[in-house]
């Protein structure tokens, strides 16, 4: 039997990253990071983690941080939504904030594509086997 681009995957747990993008503030840049999986504790929700590492001046006493969308489409029933949120922090040592979501995606493949606020490189999107 031959594989297709529509098999189901089995990825339980998927990351997607780096995804260089600039921050808010002066002078800001780094990276953005994407975890994602089933929650353990809710029916076809998609556990949704993202983080980012910056570098730069961020004209506050805050780390430099930026917005962040993640639009979701579940590839069985067609359903598609999007998530907001903010992540900020420094590279090393890790002081930030991350960003939780859990929407309802319904069971099956979920594409997740993660999109900052700010310019950036894609990253093509990745998919998460949610039971």
């Amino acid at each position: 039997m031959q594989a297709t681009a529509e098999a189901q995957p089995q990825n339980r747990t998927v990351l997607s990253g780096p995804i260089y993008s600039v921050a808010d503030g002066p002078f800001c840049g780094g990276v953005i990071n994407l975890l994602a999986s089933p929650s353990p504790t809710r029916a076809r929700t998609t556990y949704i983690q993202v983080s980012g590492g910056f570098y730069g001046i961020s004209g506050s006493l805050a780390p430099c941080g930026v917005g962040v969308t993640v639009h979701w489409r579940n590839l069985r029933t067609g359903a598609k939504g999007a998530v907001h949120g903010r992540v900020s922090g420094t590279v090393v040592p890790f002081a930030g904030t991350l960003m939780y979501r859990y929407p309802v995606t319904g069971s099956g493949a979920v594409e997740l594509t993660v999109q900052p606020h700010r310019p950036y490189l894609p990253k093509p999107p990745v998919r998460v086997q949610i039971p």
